[in-house]
């Protein structure tokens, strides 16, 4: 048979180690990627990333549905979807790489373009975002700013649905 003060401390140390087993699981209540997210991407401001004075954020909503994606942008009042049908998903658990990879020409001639969304789950009605996009304009030269460019952002989107 055990002394007192022995079985207090066994009791206290079980208890204890209950308590916070059973605080880790519930600190990781996950609810799935698939939905609809919505928030607020602040646009980084670093040397080599382009950045605009009059727009560092980025209103975004992605909707996931098991192995598709499609990205969104609010613009002036609008939700706008960026590169409709050329977003993929590759996702393990609580993570996803969203991305879209394209070329087309307009009046400055032919232009490559990728966009990626790096996602993990913070909890269940949270992701955490970062977001690369660049593109290349092949025919414009060196010289011009829009030739190369690229940018980063980063947020936490909510769920919406």
């Amino acid at each position: 048979m055990l002394s007192r003060p022995l079985a207090f401390a066994c009791s206290f140390i079980i208890s204890l180690s209950a308590f916070f087993f059973l605080h880790a699981a519930a600190a990781q209540d996950f609810g799935g990627l698939d939905g609809i997210w919505e928030g607020t991407l602040n646009v980084v401001k670093a040397p080599g990333w382009s950045y605009s004075q009059t727009n560092p954020t980025r209103e975004t909503r992605l909707v996931i549905r098991g192995n598709s994606a499609q990205a969104f942008q609010f613009q002036q009042g609008k939700i706008l979807e960026i590169k409709p049908g050329k977003f993929k998903i590759e996702r393990l658990e609580t993570n996803a790489i969203i991305f879209a990879i394209n070329s087309g020409s307009d009046s400055d001639g032919k232009w490559v373009q990728n966009w990626l969304y790096a996602v993990t789950e913070k909890d269940r009605d949270t992701l955490i975002v970062n977001l690369y996009a660049m593109a290349n304009n092949l025919a414009m030269p060196l010289s011009n700013s829009s030739s190369k460019w690229s940018m980063a952002a980063t947020g936490e989107l909510k769920r919406v649905k």
